[in-house]
């Protein structure tokens, strides 16, 4: 049987963790904690060997895989399909400020978090395809192991089709910045190992 190992990290901590701000694909990069996490991962992942690594192309996983990955000669390949979903015309705004600003609309999509699509950006329901394109891609490229590193509710998205649970339910789901989740893929499919791993 072949088996492969995905490690499967979010990105390190921003200026807008913490605060509930609509971030989407904003193109923020990591603060000094996420500095300090995603050198952690380096320490955790250090004898670890992957054939490739990939990213999201924003600026904050980018700036985590360079870290995780310093000095090794390992493939970085950033990827637009790795994204958060676009929140449009409510990125950057305070979620408080929305739904003061903007009460009937907010109220649908506390109703139907997968399903609803902000103004001008993407529902997560709209996310699923993109992303899993982007997984079956990552997969045929996988020779042993790869580092995949991305955004909170894309890894969701992905650790929701690795279990079997209806993306729906993808904030039962804990990724805190900095985390990793080690994925085993052998022929009778996914294997969640680790989930929502913080190294110490």
């Amino acid at each position: 049987m072949t088996r492969r190992l995905l490690v499967l990290v979010r990105h390190g901590a921003t200026s807008a963790s913490g605060r509930k701000t609509y971030v989407g694909q904003r193109d923020l990069p990591i603060d000094a904690e996420g500095t300090r996490q995603a050198l952690r991962l380096r320490r955790m992942l250090a004898s670890w060997s992957f054939d490739i690594a990939f990213c999201s192309d924003l600026t904050r996983c980018r700036q985590t895989a360079d870290l995780i990955l310093d000095g090794r000669d390992i493939e970085i390949v950033p990827r637009a399909d790795l994204r958060e979903p676009s929140m449009g015309e409510w990125e950057g705004c305070g979620r408080d400020d929305i739904a003061a600003a903007f009460p009937a609309e907010h109220a649908l999509r506390e109703q139907d978090l997968f399903g609803h699509r902000p103004p001008g950006g993407e529902s997560f329901a709209d996310c699923l395809p993109r992303v899993n394109g982007a997984l079956a891609d990552v997969l045929a490229r996988i020779a042993t192991a790869a580092l995949v590193v991305g955004h909170g509710n894309v890894n969701r998205l992905l650790l929701c089709q690795m279990l079997g649970m209806p993306p729906a339910n993808l904030f039962r789901l804990g990724q805190d910045h900095g985390c990793l989740n080690i994925v085993r893929i052998g022929n009778d499919g996914y294997r969640v190992l680790r989930m929502n791993i913080l190294p110490s």
